[in-house]
């Protein structure tokens, strides 16, 4: 329940401070007076955009503040807009996001404009109405449907490339594996020829380099002096070890250095193999502007494409065949949801044409026409193209916008906020000129049903309908002063002194006794 509304420095006003009360509160005032700048304020304070251009001081900050209470505690936000246009949010005195605050906050009110009449003329609106009056059964069945929507996104997403590839031309990628193959790479032994390549060139100064290590690493010098430590006895055994170990180590590097002479001894032998498959991986290499590491793995990743390329069309024809079974399970949940909205429908519509009857549009019928799309795409709401039908006075059945006037679909909107506001958790409902288009017994019986509504939900309503300021609980009136708005609380006097000037342009002694007799019998009518 909205508890206390504060406005500062927003369009015609000041600095405003209001407190409401359950049961029904009317605001009446003259057309400019700045009535619908309250409803203005409290979406702003829920985190509808807000402008700089209307703050009423451009220098100043503006502020909207909201008091709510639900069954378990009470909470307070503020929204403070600069003059830069930036805002800054406050819920329970935290700063926090604007999408924090309205999905904590909105479910708490629901707001009805007079723009919002034209939803009802959209099947689209017409087909969310009926999921959310069944809610509970929809929902599980539509959230099975988003999951059937993705997945026909994903593949069709993966089709869309499978197919690309099918129209690849591969004949200069496959000239490009043939020729690779060809070379035979095996990146340790080519790396090898590499180096043997770079050896055979420096073979002459290698092998005179290698024999002189050789030699140099003789040990026989070495035998030489072991043989005189050790005459000269056990004083000396340390410097023997030292001695043998030495020449055990050089016999070692003697032994590794003739290896190598061996193996460039062979190399004259290999000599035309090696320049030739050096020549093969030179002009490799330089053709494609890779290593020989490089070139297998890009030999690889060819063999895996074009043998990929190879099962195309059997990937393309188990995806085809994959979104076809998701298709026909989406057709099931489709009719499974146009069951239920249908059933939907009638629970709705049996609600809703008692009120309609009291709210003064007699013989009303009301139906609704379900059309499959059936258009082989998976639609995030399901198969069913829906719209409502009504007809008036004995007329044929047709679509809302054919039939309905202004007034007429306002009380509609007023009979749906109605059967909604029976069972949902909202606690406050607001309607800015619910009554237009409608006049005498009409905004009588629609001041009624606002008035039960009170019963159960806090209502506040935006109103130039005597009919219905006679059932109100509480009365706000706005005056504009100059330039600027203020909003009185009226006092039980005041209040029928209010409603005596909506039945008369002056105040007189019967204008005041119509006024009270309005009140009296909208008293003794509930």
């Amino acid at each position: 329940m909205l508890l206390e509304l504060g406005i500062q420095n927003f369009i015609l006003i000041d600095d405003l401070h209001l407190s409401f009360s359950p049961g029904l509160s009317v605001i009446t005032g003259e057309t400019g007076a700045g009535k619908s700048i309250l409803l203005d304020a409290i979406r702003i304070a829920l985190g509808a955009p807000a402008s700089k251009d209307n703050l009423r001081h451009p220098e100043e900050k503006g502020s909207f503040e909201m008091v709510l209470e639900d069954e378990e505690e009470i909470l307070s936000v503020l929204r403070e807009v600069f003059p830069s246009g930036k805002s800054l949010s406050r819920l329970q005195g935290v700063v926090t996001t604007l999408p924090q605050i309205r999905s904590s906050l909105a479910p708490m009110l629901d707001i009805y404009a007079q723009k919002e009449d034209s939803l009802l003329l959209h099947p689209s609106s017409q087909r969310d109405v009926l999921d959310h009056f069944s809610s509970e059964k929809t929902q599980p069945i539509l959230e099975k449907i988003s999951s059937a929507k993705e997945k026909d996104d994903q593949i069709h997403e993966e089709l869309k490339e499978w197919r690309r590839r099918a129209g690849q031309d591969l004949s200069a990628l496959s000239f490009e594996y043939e020729e690779l193959k060809r070379l035979r790479l095996d990146p340790e032994a080519d790396a090898l020829i590499e180096q043997e390549f770079t050896e055979l060139k420096n073979l002459e100064g290698a092998l005179k380099s290698l024999q002189r290590a050789i030699d140099a690493s003789s040990s026989e010098g070495l035998f030489e002096l072991e043989s005189a430590l050790e005459e000269l006895g056990e004083e000396y055994a340390g410097l023997r070890e030292r001695s043998e170990s030495i020449r055990i180590e050089l016999e070692d590097i003697s032994q590794s250095l003739q290896a190598q002479m061996t193996k460039l001894e062979e190399i004259p032998y290999r000599a035309q193999q090696i320049e030739e498959r050096y020549s093969e991986l030179f002009a490799a290499k330089r053709k494609y502007r890779l290593e020989i590491d490089q070139l297998f793995h890009r030999q690889q990743e060819l063999a895996s494409l074009l043998e990929e390329q190879a099962s195309i069309e059997s990937t393309i024809e188990g995806l085809e065949k994959e979104r076809e079974q998701n298709y026909k399970q989406y057709l099931r949940l489709s009719q499974e949801l146009s069951d239920v909205r249908k059933e939907s429908f009638v629970g709705l519509r049996d609600q809703m044409l008692p009120l309609l009857e009291q709210i003064q549009l007699k013989g009303v019928k009301l139906d609704v026409e379900f059309t499959p799309r059936r258009d082989n795409k998976v639609h995030v709401k399901g198969d069913d193209h829906l719209e409502m039908i009504v007809s008036i006075n004995q007329g044929a059945l047709k679509p809302f916008s054919q039939v309905l006037s202004g007034g007429e679909l306002s009380r509609f909107m007023l009979a749906l906020k109605a059967v909604f506001g029976r069972d949902d958790s909202t606690r406050t409902m607001i309607f800015d000129e619910i009554d237009a288009g409608i006049s005498g017994k009409t905004a009588y019986e629609v001041g009624k049903l606002l008035k039960k509504l009170s019963q159960k939900k806090q209502i506040i309503a935006i109103t130039h309908q005597p009919q219905i300021v006679s059932f109100a609980d509480h009365h706000y009136h706005i005056i504009k002063e100059g330039n600027k708005t203020q909003v009185h609380m009226l006092d039980q006097e005041e209040h029928l002194r209010r409603l005596a000037l909506m039945l008369s342009p002056e105040l007189t002694d019967t204008a005041s006794k119509h006024a009270a007799q309005m009140i009296r019998q909208a008293r003794e009518d509930l």
